[in-house]
């Protein structure tokens, strides 16, 4: 509710609570509290500061799942294709030319992937399902978070691709193909 500024004093709370104690109390429906304005304000200020801290762990904690599962990923290819990389190493590849065949393998998957992904957030957007109570959604805002999301990726991609292919690169070739 909404008072004069006269009778917005320090006692205005307690004062009405005790004139519409009778008024207020509906079945077993009661007034319990009375705040101020500045106080909820503070509060929301406060809340906004909270739920931003939040967002940056919860966004740091999905990024470490997504690395983990494109590691995961790429870990298992390049392990199931240590015979094939060894093959390539004897007839005369480099461990560089086979490190960018690979990462090139990795870039191309996500680029695949993150497209559809691009389409999806772009209806979102227009569907106005994205919260934009912050900024307003516009094609600049979205390339931007397009673009800035793919080098994300793009660089996951890359440190997942290169620690399993150095690996698979120091194996002895006559080792890997033992197996076969």
């Amino acid at each position: 509710i909404r008072v004069k500024p006269n009778a917005d004093n320090a006692d205005f709370i307690r004062a009405f609570r005790q004139e519409m104690r009778g008024r207020l109390r509906v079945g077993n429906l009661y007034l319990e509290d009375i705040k101020s304005m500045g106080s909820v304000r503070d509060m929301a200020l406060s809340d906004y500061h909270g739920g931003l801290k939040s967002k940056i762990v919860i966004f740091f904690f999905m990024l470490l799942n997504a690395f983990l599962a494109i590691i995961g990923t790429f870990w298992f290819r390049t392990r199931e294709r240590t015979e094939e990389l060894s093959i390539r190493l004897i007839f005369g590849a480099t461990p560089q030319s086979l490190m960018k065949m690979l990462i090139g393998e990795g870039l191309l998957l996500i680029s695949f992937a993150f497209i559809p992904v691009v389409i999806l957030v772009y209806c979102m957007g227009n569907a106005e399902m994205i919260g934009v109570y912050l900024a307003e959604w516009n094609m600049m805002r979205f390339f931007v978070g397009v673009g800035l999301t793919f080098l994300i990726l793009l660089s996951v991609a890359v440190l997942s691709v290169w620690f399993p292919a150095r690996k698979a690169m120091q194996i002895n070739p006559v080792e890997a193909l033992h197996g076969e």
